[in-house]
């Protein structure tokens, strides 16, 4: 409605001179005040129902102390975890644990949404537009106690998305890109297919500088492999064989391979 309001000349004046003085107004309240705003928000209106993707199967998971997994690796493992020691305090089930995760992965990604949208958009109008925009889209619901292994993946891939509109817009090499890229893919390899998207960003801004740039693709690529091999051999000496992730993420799997094999399916 406001946005059909919007259209017309005057109206859209009228609706951005207001805005300016709301905008001005929220960017004076400290940060920390949105994000237990937003956690109690998270938490009163958490979902009752689980019925959407995996949540029961990830209850029982957990319940039962699943601790390997390829399909999500740190992912199970953190929920699984954190019920076995919550529960040396208090009883909880696995549904307990994940919609704790939920909201304080909700939290985190309003932390980080409102810091990279005051680095990255300098307009206050501009910049609380943005935010309210981020606020109300369909993945919002990841973390009104959304029962599955996305809400932690998420966040990570999101702010590796604005550290790398960040780094791009400063011209000045990070980390804080690679790092968020590749910990979201422990807890989720399927946010592996925004990894290019961060490497192109990285490419952009090491073209430009003039020193270190060998020993800066080297951190890249050291950062991106070291945890990955690590994670494998980690869960091999626990038990788990090398075939479980070949089984997932080859030919046969429920993952696109990434080459061809004999039935033509691949990237």
């Amino acid at each position: 409605m406001i946005g059909l309001i919007a259209i017309f000349p005057q109206a859209n004046l009228l609706l951005t001179k207001k805005f300016e003085v709301v905008a001005v107004r929220l960017d004076k309240i400290p940060i920390w005040t949105y994000i237990l705003l937003m956690g109690v928000l998270f938490f009163v209106f958490s979902q009752e129902t689980f019925f959407l993707g995996d949540g029961y199967l990830r209850i029982k998971n957990t319940n039962t102390g699943v601790l390997l997994n390829p399909e999500q690796p740190l992912d199970t493992m953190l929920h699984t975890v954190l019920l076995y020691f919550i529960n040396k305090i208090t009883l909880i089930d696995g549904g307990d644990v994940f919609r704790f995760v939920s909201i304080a992965s909700g939290m985190f990604f309003v932390w980080g949404l409102i810091l990279y949208a005051r680095k990255l958009i300098e307009d206050k109008v501009h910049r609380w537009l943005f935010i309210k925009i981020i606020l109300l889209q369909g993945y919002i619901l990841f973390y009104f106690g959304y029962i599955e292994s996305y809400s932690i993946m998420f966040t990570l891939s999101f702010l590796a998305a604005l550290s790398s509109l960040s780094m791009l817009k400063s011209k000045k090499f990070s980390f804080f890109p690679i790092i968020f890229a590749v910990s979201s893919i422990l807890f989720h390899p399927i946010s592996a297919m925004y990894l290019p998207a961060v490497i192109f960003a990285y490419f952009i801004v090491i073209k430009k500088e003039k020193n270190r740039n060998a020993i800066k693709w080297i951190s890249i690529v050291a950062l991106i492999i070291l945890p990955i091999v690590a994670l494998v051999v980690g869960f091999m000496i626990a038990g788990m064989p090398f075939s479980r992730f070949q089984d997932h993420y080859g030919e046969g799997g429920r993952m696109l391979a990434l080459f061809a094999g004999e039935d033509g399916r691949g990237i």
